[in-house]
């Protein structure tokens, strides 16, 4: 009986090796996923506005920059990175080769910089305008040559403010060279932990566009979907469990009683 417990445990055990192995491998790959799937039970951090609404400037924090050196292969260009500002506000995922190598540059130097909407045109398509609007710059070290695109497709990964009572947006990359105009990108939108990543191919300003499409009805769609991830993960392990302790029921149900020996008293 204890090696059929010890059994289930050790089952219980590898099923969780599995998930944690699993969701550091998808982390490394994902930046989206790489938040706790238990983080969609709980709100997200409260936004760091450049320039806050006035109902939330007392109690705003100031986002964060970045300042990242990738070092350059003389072959291959940059290496594989994951640079993001500490608040986790953006990201700029770096392929192998994302930038290129050039003679007498030893590394690069990618400077992201928040700052506010204001000043910058209205998007198209019925989209505004959420959240900060980020400058993502990469020039040659030494020497200072400026890195516009990149050899091979990155992503970027922005954090957008939480909407306002159960009104449902639709979520879009906003993507300029020079500020001077936007274009809307294929994205990849993350509701639940309010981050949108697309691939890119150059650099200049990011941000985030929504638009309203209705009103939420009861549990959104990605509570649902924690739900079931959640469900899905826990499932083998009760079943190993409830298993093992249905056999070891069956067994001592079946087993038949033990007679106790003595000896008869002598007459």
């Amino acid at each position: 009986m204890r090696r059929r417990r010890l059994g289930a445990i050790a089952a219980g055990a590898g099923l969780a090796v599995v998930y944690v192995m699993t969701a550091l491998w998808v982390g490394r790959t994902n930046p989206v996923l790489r938040f706790p799937i238990l983080d969609g039970f709980g709100p997200a951090p409260p936004y760091r506005w450049v320039s806050p609404p006035p109902s939330l400037a007392s109690t705003n924090q100031p986002p964060r920059s970045g300042r990242f050196h990738v070092d350059l292969n003389p072959q291959t260009g940059s290496e594989a990175r994951v640079l993001s500002t500490r608040d986790n506000q953006a990201s700029l995922v770096l392929d192998i080769g994302s930038i290129p190598p050039r003679q007498g540059a030893t590394g690069a130097l990618i400077t992201v910089t928040p700052t506010a909407p204001t000043g910058f045109p209205q998007p198209s398509g019925g989209l505004t305008v959420t959240g900060n609007v980020y400058r993502i710059v990469a020039t040659y070290q030494p020497g200072g040559q400026s890195i516009p695109r990149l050899a091979k497709p990155g992503q970027v990964v922005l954090f957008y403010p939480a909407g306002a009572g159960n009104v449902i947006h639709k979520h879009r990359l906003l993507v300029s060279a020079d500020g001077k105009s936007w274009t809307a990108v294929p994205a990849a939108d993350a509701a639940v932990q309010q981050l949108i990543q697309a691939t890119v191919s150059s650099l200049g300003y990011f941000a985030v566009g929504q638009a309203t499409v209705g009103t939420a009805r009861g549990r959104s769609l990605g509570s649902l979907v924690v739900y079931v991830i959640v469900a899905v993960l826990i499932a083998p392990v009760v079943f190993v469990i409830v298993r093992t302790e249905l056999r070891l029921r069956r067994r001592r149900t079946a087993r038949p009683p033990t007679r106790t020996t003595g000896r008869r008293p002598r007459p």
